[in-house]
């Protein structure tokens, strides 16, 4: 059982990375792993174009490794959980608009987390065979 790791909770500042038509926050959560991969929990809003075009702001957790200028993302479909907070249609793209409905998803999982929601919770927590 790891004694020393500081658990991660929404209301930490998270990093922030903008990219192409998303935005995402991430908080570490534990030790990375013996291969280099560190888990996040990640609050993020993707846009998705056509034929959907809506924005879908959602929380998972997801691995990292990053090595000087390379980074690896683990993505796995069994087993992955992930919170769907909102899905808001648009006409197109906008960057601000984007971006105010993740603060919007970060106060609300922050209240979540501050009024004990356990599934807020379980994404900032490593699960058992994690945990070693």
């Amino acid at each position: 059982m790891v004694t020393d790791v500081k658990v991660a909770t929404p209301v930490d500042v998270p990093e922030v990375e903008d990219r192409s038509r998303s935005v995402r926050m991430l908080w570490p959560v534990g030790k990375p792993d013996e291969q280099g991969y560190q888990t996040y929990a990640e609050l993020a809003v993707r846009h998705d174009g056509n034929p959907r075009y809506r924005y879908e702001v959602e929380l998972r957790q997801t691995k990292i490794k990053r090595e000087g200028i390379w980074v690896s993302e683990m993505f796995s479909v069994f087993g992955r959980k992930i919170e769907r907070i909102s899905s808001t249609p648009t006409k197109r793209y906008n960057g601000p608009r984007m971006r105010q409905l993740l603060d919007t998803a970060l106060t609300d999982i922050r209240a979540r987390h501050q009024a004990g929601d356990v599934v807020i919770s379980g994404y900032f927590e490593l699960d058992d065979q994690a945990r070693g």
